[in-house]
């Protein structure tokens, strides 16, 4: 079997089991008869999860992986790692903040100017593990669903 599957990275303050609840809650009302997989949780809060729609989905990934099947859906994954202390170097392609729009848009690709380097404490790295690409509606939906999570204000 090929490997399969696309990765996206998030980084968030957001709490896994905050994280972690809100996302089994939307695949559940998306996915009715979904099979969930617990693979690892941590005391940290680093968890793995995997999620297909049904056995017919399970069949199939079994073969195929992070595939999309007949209907545009497939396997999707969920994992958290906690760091105390992540610094990375990214470039980037667009930034927004607070209602701010693209940061970048007078800086053409690969110029240095789009260099970031952050330097984050106490944080998660969050890892949605998808079939297809961004573009495509499925995986679309999906990284809509961890985005409004991570965006939702917290209730103190």
């Amino acid at each position: 079997m090929n490997i399969t599957g696309i990765e996206y990275f998030v980084v968030s303050n957001k709490k896994p089991d905050i994280v972690l609840n809100g996302f089994n809650k939307a695949i559940v009302e998306l996915w009715p008869n979904c099979i969930i997989y617990e693979d690892d949780k941590l005391f940290d809060g680093s968890f793995f999860y995997g999620y297909v729609k049904d056995h017919e989905m399970e069949n199939f990934s079994e073969e195929n992986a992070y595939k999309l099947d007949q209907h545009g859906e497939g396997q999707i994954s969920l994992a958290c790692q906690y760091y105390r202390s992540l610094r990375m170097n990214t470039m980037a392609d667009y930034a927004y903040y607070d209602g701010y729009e693209d940061l970048y848009d007078d800086c053409p690709k690969g110029n240095i100017l789009r260099k970031n380097i952050f330097i984050l404490h106490e944080v998660y790295y969050y890892t949605l593990i998808l079939p297809g690409t961004h573009e495509h509606p499925f995986s679309r939906k999906i990284i809509n669903i961890l985005e409004e999570i991570l965006l939702q204000e917290s209730e103190i």
